[in-house]
């Protein structure tokens, strides 16, 4: 049996294809729950990593900076030493230039993890940053010579793992609790040092 489908003069159809909606509607927007808990890791994580910047700006830091340099290179086999030779010898004429320098860096990346500014950009240059700290200060961890007390595999790469962490499951979408979602708003470009996936 046939069905008229023509539409009395002056009348509106309601009627829509069943999969309209599918079809041309937007994707689900990602949960708020998660956006919160994504900032409050972040958020946590910047306190952390400025309670340890405020500890790089104090004068015990700048004096001791070379010492605290030359313990990464403390039991360490003999093919390492030429690699820690090379960052001794470059940091050693200006030693407190170097310490303010980490100190800037550190706060820096501390600022923009509270503040969710440039938050791709910022969690690949800090994972890096942690990368040289691990490298340099830390000795790459351990262990490499059979002591009992070398055994911490160290902060800086755990640090580093978290950051790649971030970058990964939390910089692939704007995030509603940043600066990035309002620095956006006014130059769309910013997305590109905010997150992937920009259009």
């Amino acid at each position: 049996m046939n069905t008229d489908l023509t539409e009395a003069p002056g009348t509106t159809s309601t009627a829509a294809p069943a999969n309209a909606s599918r079809r041309g509607a937007p994707d689900a927007p990602v949960p708020l729950r998660r956006d919160r808990i994504a900032a409050g890791v972040r958020i946590v994580f910047g306190l952390a990593w400025l309670v340890d910047a405020a500890l790089k700006w104090t004068p015990h830091f700048r004096r001791d900076y070379l010492d605290h340099l030359a313990e990464g290179a403390e039991g360490k086999p003999s093919w390492m030493q030429p690699w820690f030779d090379f960052w001794r010898n470059l940091q050693s004429p200006a030693p407190k230039a170097w310490a303010i320098f980490v100190a800037v860096v550190e706060t820096l990346i501390a600022l923009a993890l509270l503040f969710g500014v440039a938050r791709k950009l910022t969690y690949f240059g800090a994972a890096a940053f942690s990368v040289m700290i691990w490298a340099t200060a830390e000795g790459f961890g351990g262990p490499y010579t059979g002591r009992g007390a070398d055994v911490d595999v160290g902060a800086g790469l755990i640090y580093a793992i978290a950051f790649v962490a971030l970058l990964l499951l939390t910089a692939d979408r704007p995030d509603p609790f940043s600066l990035d979602t309002v620095i956006e708003r006014r130059w769309g470009w910013w997305r590109r040092l905010a997150e992937w996936g920009t259009r």
